[in-house]
């Protein structure tokens, strides 16, 4: 399964937080299954997402996109850094993150 598909698919049917703060509050609240950041996501915000996925035993997957190219795969119009993944729902995504090769630890 395609990985972008994935995320359409998580976004569609179960629950995904968009957005650096949101994906941070999921972080801070341990409602996040998974996150995922884009390749330019800023510095300090990568820092922080990493350290507190880390913290709290969540994977962090760094996709090869940019934040504009994950904005429109979110079906926004301006760019998404980072998202997490609440809920599924009808997607594979939780388990095709172990195929890419990119889990951050």
């Amino acid at each position: 399964m395609d990985f972008e598909k994935a995320i359409e698919d998580a976004i569609h049917t179960g629950e995904v937080k968009i957005g650096s703060n949101e994906t941070i509050k999921t972080l801070e609240e341990e409602t996040a299954e998974l996150v995922i950041t884009a390749n330019n996501c800023p510095q300090n915000i990568d820092i922080e997402i990493t350290q507190l996925a880390k913290d709290k035993g969540i994977k962090v997957i760094e996709l090869n996109t940019s934040n504009y190219e994950l904005g429109a795969l979110c079906g926004r119009p301006h760019s998404v850094a980072a998202l997490s993944i609440i809920d599924p729902g009808k997607s594979r995504i939780l388990g095709v993150k172990e195929l890419t090769g990119e889990i951050n630890e």
